[in-house]
């Protein structure tokens, strides 16, 4: 390695240990992500299954036959390393034909009701923003590259790979960051294309001082560095406006921070709801989430709650865990809207959080008694991939 791959390999190594280290030490800052609590959830149900998008394999299995190369199919490796990927995959093959291909009406869920769609060009501007403005002259690049250049026409199935992906996600309505698994080989091809590019050690040495400096003040948009009210007030004083990637209503803070806060409020009254009945009536109570992070919050932080129910996702998969629908403590915007789902419906503390999502706080906490439907025999009209 020459020392101008130093000026690009030794920051990028330090880069790489700082944000390591700030992930583990602040990642909690706010609190749990509701993915993150969802997936503590699961892992206490340990399965086969689990719902993702194969895209990635998908576009470079695409474009193998039209790069140079294609010349390794006549090799054994190719076929080795197939039949060792599908021996790791083939459980999860397994679990979801067994359960009816779940992640395909998730994916299409996404795609028509969840996610936000996004052209071409909006797409593309998005990985240059997430990915650091300053860096994206080096994963570019790469890029261009792995593209045109004769030294690396080997490797030109990955700008193929690229191309292909990025299309995919943009007709699918991916979100911007599905494709962030392609980046670590733009960024180390493009590193050793710059360092060709920029001869001078001094050229280098500013570019390299450029991307640490816009990395360093995007960070707090990236990790949750700053106090929440100092966010805010940075994420003005910059002008940065967070993405819409869903068709969610979003307040002052982007959906990856917003989605941290509400969930310890809102264990704590489902608690004080649940605590609060009579005890023939709690020994058949459940809480009945609309999505699985209202589940998965009152799972993880609730007080000696029985696990919650909801169809949504895998949460739908684990059933009414033996609950008839006696007495279904829930959520709701408007406690009329359910009154006539039940028999009896009483209404129970608001949960009001300024820093969640919209659709996660202002909700009411309600028992209803009696449901109308049978959480046993109709589980199956509550059911929710998405």
């Amino acid at each position: 390695m020459g020392s101008g791959a130093r000026t690009f390999a030794y920051p990028g190594i330090v880069l790489g240990s700082v944000a390591l280290i700030l992930h583990v030490f602040v990642n909690q800052h706010y609190d749990f992500f509701r993915d993150e609590l969802y997936f503590i959830v699961c892992g206490r149900h340990p399965a086969w299954g689990y719902v993702d998008q194969l895209f990635d394999l998908a576009a470079l299995a695409l474009v193998m036959p039209f790069a140079p190369l294609r010349r390794a199919f006549f090799t054994p490796w190719p076929y080795f390393a197939t039949l060792v990927a599908a021996t790791i995959i083939s459980p999860n093959v397994i679990w979801q034909w067994n359960h009816g291909w779940p992640f395909l009406e998730i994916g299409a869920a996404g795609a028509t009701t969840k996610n936000m769609a996004m052209s071409l060009p909006a797409y593309l501007v998005s990985q240059v923003v997430l990915l650091n403005p300053a860096a994206a002259i080096v994963w570019i690049a790469g890029l261009i590259a792995l593209a045109l250049s004769p030294r690396w026409r080997l490797y030109r199935v990955f700008a193929l790979q690229y191309g292909v992906l990025i299309v995919i996600e943009v007709l699918t309505h991916g979100k911007d960051y599905y494709a962030f698994s392609l980046y670590p080989t733009l960024f180390a091809f493009g590193a050793a294309a710059t360092e060709n590019a920029v001869s001078a050690s001094m050229p280098r040495a500013w570019l390299a001082s450029l991307i640490v400096a816009v990395g360093a003040m995007a960070a707090p948009i990236a990790i949750p560095l700053l106090p929440v009210d100092r966010f805010i007030a940075y994420e003005a004083a910059i002008g940065y406006r967070p993405s819409q990637s869903e068709h969610r209503e979003l307040a002052a803070l982007p959906l990856e921070y917003a989605d941290m806060f509400g969930w310890r409020e809102m264990a704590k009254s489902v608690s004080n709801a649940y605590w609060a009945l009579p005890d023939e009536q709690r020994a058949n109570a459940v809480f009945m989430a609309n999505n699985y992070g209202e589940a998965a919050a009152i799972d993880v932080f609730g007080d000696r709650l029985p696990p919650a129910i909801s169809g949504h996702n895998n949460y739908f998969l684990w059933g009414p865990r033996g609950h008839d629908g006696a007495v279904v403590i829930a959520l709701v915007r408007d406690p009329e809207m359910i009154k006539a789902k039940c028999k009896r419906v009483g209404v129970g503390e608001t949960i009001d959080n300024s820093y969640a999502m919209p659709d996660e706080t202002k909700l009411h906490v309600v028992v209803c008694i009696d449901l109308n439907a049978s959480l046993k025999d109709d589980w199956a009209q509550f059911k929710n991939y998405n």
